[in-house]
Formats: structure tokens, C-alpha cells, sequence
């Protein structure tokens, strides 16, 4: 009995510490998820770096409804979004185009001309209309348009195109608003019809790596890298150091650059072996089967490609043996293209 009474007691004081582990704290408040840093572009071009509170979006397919994790996205391109009372003041101008009224024409004209991107859509649908008056002052209206409002701000596209690293998804996002934070504004619900973009900062981190000569200047190896590229991300690479190519011989020493371009040698256009670049030249490529590009000392760009970051050193094409470390650091860059 005393050691069933031991049991019982074990075991309560067990279920309440594992409570108080995994319940709210003191003030009743559990921890919040950790936001997701991003920068966002509005439709007037201007751009915010904003924390994303929102955990999901719901995205209306073709093919049914999905909810997405914002944890899980790395960039959205916002087609054209215009709120439910707004797209029937649209259509209903556009139905006044047609009127007998010269007044009711006239001022559903005006409204569409002001309304500017949100009615360009439903203007330029109507511009092959069946009906010849609302075709004729759609026309009109189109003109107008573009007269008064820049190109850029004119889009067709309904749809939005959500990029994950698993798959790019084309819908119409129905979530009505963005929750979002911005350290100068609190926070905010942003109105989708505001978006032209948003680009997550979160997916990557910065990387710093020594490449060692001795493993990855011969030929064919490559350093498969920790830091995962993601389409359309841009990329600051920065490297530094020397390896030398000929250690037996005294030494040929290059730097990132390649031997003969870091002001360490004659290199009288000598090639790598296989490569279309000097010995010693510091290479990227995005995937194992990606197209290679120089980084050298500095690299500031974007590969166009996702996948895993590879580096190597353009081997001798003396001895098989090259000694030396190249220091790198890679840095994503949020920039929008």
C-alpha cells in the first residue's frame, strides 16, 4: 500500500511539471510563433520591410482551395485585387457606358477613368463587348486610362502566383487582408489591393565557409554548402585568401580571381583543366547539374535557379595538390528584382 501510494503521488507530481512545461506562463499568455520577416511592395512602388503575422492564406485553385503556412512561402506576386463592392460599382458602370442618358454615360466614364488598375481589367473586357456603345466608350475609357495612369500600374492579371519551395501555386488568394507589423507603424491589416509583392527574408541565412584548396581545386569536386537558394533570391559573395597551385615548384599563388588576375602571377592565359577558367578562379554553381558562374573575390547577382549553393576552386593543371583556403561568405539579399 505505502508503495502504491508512492506511485500515485510520483506520477501527479510528474503530470503537473509536465503541465506547467507545455501551459501558458503566469500571465496566462502562451508564446507567440516567431514572425516572418519580409519586404513588401505596395502598388505605388514603395517598399516596407514588415514582420508577417499572418500564419496562413487561403488560395482558391482551379483545381479546389488550399491553405498555405506563410512560414512555408517564399515569395507571392499579387495579380490585380479589387473588393467585392468595388468590382459592382465597376460593373455597373460599365453597364452605364450603354445608357441612353448622355449624363449616365458621361459619369460612368469619369468613374472608370478614376478608378484607374482596379477597373483596367473589367474596362478591357469590355472593350469586346458585344453591345457597340459600351465597346466604343470602353475604347475610349482605355485610352484614358493609359493616358492618366502609368503602364506598370496597368495589370490584367487576376491571379496571384505563391512560390514555395516545394511548388509555385497560381489562385486567387481569398484571404481578405494581410496581418502584418512595421516597426514605424504597429500593427497593420493590409488590404490585398494595396500589394504588387512581398518577398519572405527568413528562408535563408548568412553563410561563412573556408574552402580548402587541398580537397575541392581538383578536379570535379565540389563543396555542397549548407545554404539553399531560392528563385529569384539575390546573392552577395564575398571571398578571400590565397592557394597555391604548385607547391612542389615554389609556387604558383593565386586568390579568388584566378591565377594571373589577383596580381599574383603572369598567367599567360593558362587554362583549368576542363574549365574555360583560370587555375585557382573561385566557382559557384546553384543544384548539381546548374550552369557554373565566376564568384572570384565578389559576386552580387542572382543565378535564376533554386537549389543548394556549390563551390570550387579551379583546379591546377600542374599538380593535383593545391594547398590553401579561400574564406566566403554568402549573403542573401531581399532586394525585389
Amino acid at each position: 500500500m505505502q508503495l502504491l501510494r508512492c506511485f500515485f503521488v510520483v506520477a501527479a507530481f510528474s503530470w503537473v511539471s509536465l503541465a506547467q512545461a507545455q501551459g501558458p506562463d503566469k500571465s496566462g499568455k502562451t508564446e507567440d510563433p516567431p514572425a516572418e520577416q519580409a519586404e513588401v511592395r505596395f502598388t505605388d512602388d514603395s517598399v516596407v520591410r514588415m514582420s508577417i503575422l499572418q500564419e496562413r492564406l487561403e488560395i482558391v485553385t482551379k483545381y479546389g482551395k488550399l491553405a498555405i503556412p506563410t512560414a512555408d512561402i517564399m515569395k507571392i506576386d499579387f495579380g490585380v485585387h479589387v473588393p467585392a463592392e468595388m468590382e459592382k460599382k465597376i460593373a455597373k458602370a460599365i453597364e452605364d457606358l450603354g445608357s441612353e442618358n448622355y449624363k449616365t454615360r458621361e459619369m460612368a466614364l469619369k468613374d472608370l477613368v478614376n478608378w484607374g488598375p482596379s477597373a483596367y481589367p473589367q474596362v478591357v473586357k469590355a472593350t469586346k463587348s458585344d453591345q457597340l456603345e459600351v465597346k466604343k466608350r470602353a475604347l475610349l475609357a482605355l485610352d484614358k486610362l493609359k493616358a492618366k495612369h502609368p503602364a506598370k500600374n496597368l495589370r490584367l492579371r487576376e491571379e496571384d502566383i505563391i512560390v514555395t519551395p516545394s511548388f509555385t501555386v497560381v489562385g486567387k488568394i481569398v484571404t481578405p487582408t494581410l496581418k502584418a507589423k512595421a516597426e514605424n507603424f504597429g500593427e497593420l491589416d493590409i488590404q490585398l489591393g494595396k500589394l504588387r509583392a512581398i518577398r519572405w527574408l527568413t528562408t535563408a541565412a548568412e553563410l561563412e565557409i573556408a574552402l580548402d584548396a587541398g580537397k575541392y581545386a581538383m578536379q570535379g569536386q565540389w563543396m555542397a554548402t549548407e545554404f539553399e537558394v531560392k528563385q529569384g533570391m539575390k546573392l552577395s559573395i564575398t571571398a578571400s585568401g590565397q592557394v597555391n597551385l604548385w607547391p612542389q615548384n615554389g609556387g604558383y599563388q593565386s586568390g579568388p580571381r584566378g591565377w594571373g588576375n589577383d596580381g599574383f602571377g603572369g598567367g599567360g592565359g593558362q587554362r583549368a583543366p576542363g574549365l574555360p577558367y583560370s587555375p585557382g578562379t573561385l566557382i559557384g554553381k546553384v543544384g548539381e547539374d546548374g550552369p557554373m558562374f565566376v564568384v572570384g573575390d565578389s559576386y552580387n547577382g542572382s543565378p535564376n535557379r533554386e537549389g543548394k549553393l556549390y563551390l570550387h576552386i579551379a583546379p591546377s593543371p600542374w599538380v593535383p595538390n593545391s594547398i590553401g583556403t579561400y574564406n566566403v561568405k554568402v549573403v542573401p539579399k531581399g532586394d525585389f528584382d
